[in-house]
């Protein structure tokens, strides 16, 4: 999940999807809620490209 609000990070990490925070100058305290920081679209290409791991718990939704 890739945006540049809180809330996308939130619905991305509810979803268990890798979540990359599109940085601008009104977001920086949204970055501790993000896997990956990014500060232009074109850099999702190399995350992509050149692979990646992220380390966090997964939501067990089993009981949904």
């Amino acid at each position: 999940m890739v945006g540049d609000h809180l809330d996308d990070l939130l619905c991305g990490k509810g979803a268990n999807a890798v979540t990359f925070l599109l940085r601008n100058k009104h977001n920086p305290h949204f970055e501790e809620h993000a896997d990956i920081k990014i500060d232009s679209l074109e850099k999702i290409i190399d995350y992509l490209q050149e692979g990646f791991d992220v380390n966090r718990e997964i939501n067990d939704q089993s009981n949904l």
